[in-house]
């Protein structure tokens, strides 16, 4: 990683791209202030507008509605947004606003540890708030457990490098119409005990963290088990959101949330729906070494470095970095960094961040 690059970036951008490159980047704590770095963090405009629209939640509830959606309220947008614009784990106003889907996430996980049978996707929704909690630096032991079920089960089924995930819908209660004939039916054993065995974006994200933390060798290596897993072929080619799930009595559900790589079948045809989604994937698919050496990331690489300017930084066509009003933040709806975008400079400045942190990734 260039350090001239890091410098700056310093120089010229603002308080999330400063303190995430002093901390993430540079790791010079004492000469560059980081504590008043974190400061701007929480007064500049763009944390306080997402810090406002935190959600409430009700500990012991089941599964809000507050929780998972595309509205830029919905916890799951708001909680990864905050770790994006440099929020951690320690300062307090985002202790504060979090403290309630701690709790809840505690009891969701004291149920699905109870052995009882829980609702519908509890253990989804559990680690799409463990995820996002996890990406700010939340390592509660709610989280950490969320982390360990999550490894266990994932390992232990992308281990049987099974693929063959479909069954015949004709042997099962009638699908309502909508889907009927349309989404293949997932094998219900599958899901069963609310498990979920497919690896889904936010179990990525939440074994990222978990590959940040130095793990153990048994770990990386299951770690490793289902990133290629996730890295095969065989996976690229399932179903767009995998597709149907019975629930073994009467309903059926949509599933998906999958771990699709934009681009992976080649960039020339890199549709709208997948461009805003690529620097965000290649930068998650970097916490996961095994990902590394793989021939998605190193032409991911590559085909970004298309974008490199003369001085040595990048700058991204908007389609890649976009921000928009609404959207899920795991399928790049929400990927700016900077506070005014419309400054010339701004792609540049958020273009050259992403791609040196993933460097820095690569270098640790």
């Amino acid at each position: 990683m260039s350090k001239d690059l890091a410098r700056w970036l310093m120089d010229v951008g603002g308080p999330t791209i400063r303190y995430r490159t002093a901390t993430e980047l540079l790791g010079d704590k004492e000469s560059l202030n980081v504590a008043a770095l974190a400061r701007n963090v929480l007064d500049s405009p763009p944390v306080k507008m997402w810090l406002a629209r935190m959600p409430d939640v009700t500990p012991g509830a089941a599964p809000p509605n507050t929780l998972h959606g595309s509205k830029n309220t919905h916890f799951e947008n708001v909680m990864a947004k905050l770790a994006q614009l440099g929020c951690r784990a320690g300062m307090a106003p985002l202790d504060e606003a979090t403290a309630p889907w701690h709790e809840w996430l505690a009891d969701q996980v004291a149920v699905l540890e109870s052995g009882r049978e829980p609702k519908a996707f509890v253990g989804t929704y559990c680690s799409m708030a463990a995820a996002c909690l996890a990406l700010a630096g939340y390592r509660s032991q709610a989280v950490v457990a969320m982390m360990r079920r999550r490894l266990g089960a994932l390992s232990t089924f992308c281990r049987q490098g099974r693929y063959d995930i479909y069954v015949d819908e004709r042997d099962y209660p009638p699908m309502p119409k909508v889907w009927r004939g349309r989404r293949p039916l997932i094998d219900p054993t599958l899901y069963a005990s609310g498990v979920g065995y497919l690896p889904t974006i936010y179990d990525l994200y939440l074994l990222s963290a978990l590959a940040d933390d130095h793990p153990d060798e048994n770990t990386r290596d299951r770690l490793g088990v289902v990133a290629r897993y996730v890295l095969d072929p065989e996976y690229q080619r399932l179903a767009p959101g995998y597709g149907i799930v019975w629930d073994g009595r009467r309903r059926y559900y949509s599933a998906g949330w999958d771990c699709k790589l934009p681009g992976y079948w080649g960039y020339d045809a890199l549709g709208s729906g997948e461009s805003h989604q690529l620097v965000q994937r290649f930068a998650l698919m970097a916490h996961l070494e095994v990902a590394h050496e793989h021939r998605w990331f190193r032409e991911s690489c590559a085909f970004l470095n298309l974008h490199r300017t003369e001085k040595g930084t990048w700058r991204f066509p908007g389609s890649l970095i976009r921000e928009s009003q609404s959207g899920y933040w795991v399928t790049g709806a929400y990927m700016g960094l900077e506070e005014n975008r419309r400054r010339g400079i701004v792609r540049e400045i958020e273009s050259t961040f992403w791609m040196l942190r993933v460097e820095a990734m690569l270098g640790r």
